[in-house]
């Protein structure tokens, strides 16, 4: 596992300069061969996986300037995933206790909550693991990538290095390769991100939905509900093949102190997710006004 340990690594780094520079992107590692892969931090950008247009790559080849663009299935994109702290992380449990646990984890967190994430505690760092383009100059090549939704990103620089590199294998000890189907599987799957709105922070929300007949039901696909921060609230839900409830509260005494705290997703394939109802309750049950927005990333 040497290999895949030292990407591994490197990813986690990457996330920790991203993070912490607040906008910072760049390469890992900073210097390459031609051919070789390498892992470009881009940032907050939680669903680049389906949102990847073009990677334009910058450089010289004799002396002349050329651009290689590589659409969204080219198979030199090895894969597009989300990294996320560990939720034992001084960063993590800093920040939801208020503490300085001796990093100055509490401002750290402030500063990701603040200026990089505007309050959505799904804290992660993108990276797009690409190969490079089999003829280039030594130098510096410069990579831009243009979503289809969100700002371009970019450039990204990269240092060419002598030599003819080759597109890493990911292999173990036991020699056992990751192929291009394993990476892919790590790209965020497709889904409905749900969000709420109320001019008054509720302790806890129920929201239902309708939607097409699931695979079991003669149609496609099964409800799958994910928490992207389950120490911060508790999900509890159910699916009969075409009616959704779900109910969120919060895992400690205390609600959420703003809206983003609820986001969740809804995945697994299933069509035409439609709002039926919403409610939020305070701590004695009482009602409370809230308004659900979906947003279809499949």
């Amino acid at each position: 596992m040497q290999s895949l340990n030292k990407i591994s690594f490197l990813l986690l780094l990457a996330m920790l300069v991203n993070m912490y520079g607040c906008t910072g992107i760049q390469s890992f590692g900073l210097t390459a061969r031609a051919g070789d892969t390498i892992a470009l931090g881009v940032g907050w950008r939680l669903n680049l996986s389906s949102q990847i247009d073009n990677i334009a790559v910058n450089y010289k080849v004799g002396g002349i300037d050329t651009v290689t663009n590589y659409a969204a299935n080219d198979p030199r994109i090895r894969s597009i995933v989300n990294s996320f702290p560990d939720p034992l992380s001084n960063l993590i449990v800093g920040r939801e206790t208020s503490q300085n646990l001796g990093n100055f984890d509490d401002s750290l967190g402030i500063a990701i909550d603040g200026a990089v994430t505007s309050l959505d505690k799904e804290w992660a760092q993108t990276f797009v693991i690409l190969d490079l383009p089999a003829s280039m100059d030594t130098g510096v090549a410069t990579i831009n990538i243009t979503p289809t939704v969100g700002s371009p990103i970019g450039p990204i620089s990269v240092e060419i290095l002598a030599g003819t590199g080759s597109p890493h294998l990911f292999t173990n000890f036991e020699s056992l390769g990751i192929g291009a189907n394993h990476l892919t599987t790590l790209r965020r799957t497709p889904h409905y991100e749900i969000n709420f709105q109320a001019t008054q922070v509720p302790y806890s929300i129920q929201v239902d939905f309708t939607h097409y007949a699931t695979v079991d039901n003669g149609g496609v696909g099964r409800a799958y509900v994910v928490n992207p921060r389950g120490d911060i609230k508790n999900i509890s839900w159910s699916d009969d093949g075409a009616n959704l409830r779900v109910i969120i509260s919060p895992t400690g005494l205390q609600p959420p102190i703003w809206m983003k705290a609820f986001k969740f997703y809804i995945a697994g394939g299933i069509t035409n997710l439609t709002e039926s109802s919403v409610q939020g309750y305070d701590e004695n049950g009482n009602p409370v006004a809230v308004t659900m927005s979906i947003t279809n990333n499949n």
